[in-house]
């Protein structure tokens, strides 16, 4: 879906399936792109469920980045 959004700008939301590590099941998301009037993107937004899932994420993406862990684990 693409909808016009002021200033000539757009915005595109997609619905997506994946396989998260650490997760059993399987989770759900919608990513927002909104871009702005020459066409590069302003901004992204990530929605996941269910929360085990996005927790998964997190916890992948803090390993890859160095950063702590939510859990408070090193």
């Amino acid at each position: 879906m693409i909808e016009t959004i002021g200033a000539g700008g757009a915005a595109a939301v997609l619905t997506f399936g994946a396989q998260v590590a650490g997760y059993r099941g399987r989770a759900d998301g919608v990513l927002v792109v909104r871009a702005d009037g020459d066409g590069r993107i302003e901004d992204l937004t990530v929605f996941l469920r269910p929360l085990a899932a996005l927790q998964a994420v997190a916890d992948e993406m803090g390993r890859r980045t160095g950063g702590p862990r939510p859990d408070g684990l090193a």
